[in-house]
């Protein structure tokens, strides 16, 4: 035995394990958090089809391994990192209501656009039970607006699909109306101020919804 190798109780030589990093992530919650935040960030940056686990591992400073003991499969990861991203994404629009939201791809809302993308492209929707910033969303209507639920869904619905259509399509919109050295930011804040507008404005069942915001209709009663 080599001068300066430990020991165990029997005299077998104690060899080391794998050397870890200093400042790498250290036991169950740790390694999690890491590997899902490692995750959700790349799903955003080249789309979730293109990452592999090996990549998640690398960029979270954890061994492979260590992925499948403390989320599970890929399948997992994915259905993990979208609770967390759609969690983060529901308390940002209920801390900041009628705001609008960042976009890039290390926010929330950039980061949730990605997961939806996938979702889509699977052909399934978002998963089953996980939290909801469309409701989430619908409930800053209700709210500030005094539009009843279904309506305040409706709408909810409806900007977030004007929404995520400009953040997936800007660069080809833009592209498509020749309009490349346009104020982008005026141009999100106008889009803003036309989604508050539409979600002011009352769903019926019936196929005809009013024409005028409700604060307006009850303006002139």
């Amino acid at each position: 035995m080599a001068a300066g190798t430990p020991a165990g109780d029997d005299g077998v030589p104690v060899l080391p394990g794998p050397k870890r990093e200093p400042g790498a992530p250290v036991g169950p919650e740790e390694v999690r958090a890491a590997v899902i935040d490692a995750a959700a960030d790349l799903f955003a940056r080249r789309g979730v089809h293109a990452v592999t686990l090996r990549d998640v591992a690398a960029a979270a400073d954890v061994q492979l391994t260590l992925i499948g003991r403390y989320v599970g499969k890929r399948d997992d990861l994915i259905r993990a990192v979208y609770d967390d991203v759609a969690a983060e994404l529901a308390e940002e629009i209920i801390a900041h209501p009628l705001q609008r939201l960042r976009w890039g791809v290390e926010s929330p809302a950039g980061r949730w656009a990605a997961l939806l993308v996938h979702h889509s492209l699977e052909g399934s929707g978002p998963p089953l039970g996980a939290p909801n910033p469309v409701l989430a969303l619908a409930t800053t209507f209700e709210e500030a607006f005094g539009q009843d639920p279904r309506s305040a869904q409706m709408r909810a619905a409806q900007v977030t699909a004007i929404a995520l259509g400009w953040r997936l399509l800007e660069d080809f919109l833009l592209e498509a109306a020749e309009l490349p050295e346009v104020d982008r930011e005026r141009a999100r804040d106008e889009l803003t101020a036309m989604q508050i507008t539409m979600a002011q404005i009352p769903w019926t069942d019936d196929g005809e919804s009013a024409a005028e915001p409700v604060a307006d209709r009850s303006a002139r009663r």
